[in-house]
């Protein structure tokens, strides 16, 4: 499991959850520490905020990872406030072309639903 973020707080908080619940965690506080860890150790989910150094880091790291052999697999979950704080509105199937991630969860993310859609991520066959 990859959390990139740049609020050290919820990298806590998430990694915290996502450890008691057997998941191994790394974490990057932004784009270049986040491609770095993916492409030394692929994850098995990533989880990428949209701003952070920059407004488009992380878009730019989610198209990496789907233009890269080894990670173009990888699911990435996006975590972004950018709906919240500039009503500016992602929407998972009219922005797939641009943003190409397999969920989208607004921040402040509950930690129960973050685990759910992990499971079905990491096993879509199992039912948590």
């Amino acid at each position: 499991m990859l959390i990139v973020d740049d609020d050290a707080d919820l990298v806590s908080v998430l990694s915290i959850a996502l450890e008691s619940a057997g998941y191994r965690v790394s974490a990057a506080g932004n784009e270049a520490e986040g491609w770095s860890c993916a492409k030394a150790d692929p994850p098995d989910v990533a989880l990428v905020d949209i701003m952070m150094d920059t407004f488009a880091a992380g878009i730019r790291l989610v198209q990496r990872f789907r233009a890269d052999a080894e990670l173009a697999r990888v699911p990435v979950i996006v975590l972004t406030a950018v709906n919240e704080r500039l009503r500016f509105h992602i929407d998972a199937e009219r922005d797939e072309g641009y943003l190409p991630a397999d969920r989208f969860l607004e921040k402040p993310v509950d930690p129960h639903v973050l685990l759910a859609h992990v499971a079905e991520l990491v096993d879509p066959g199992c039912e948590r």
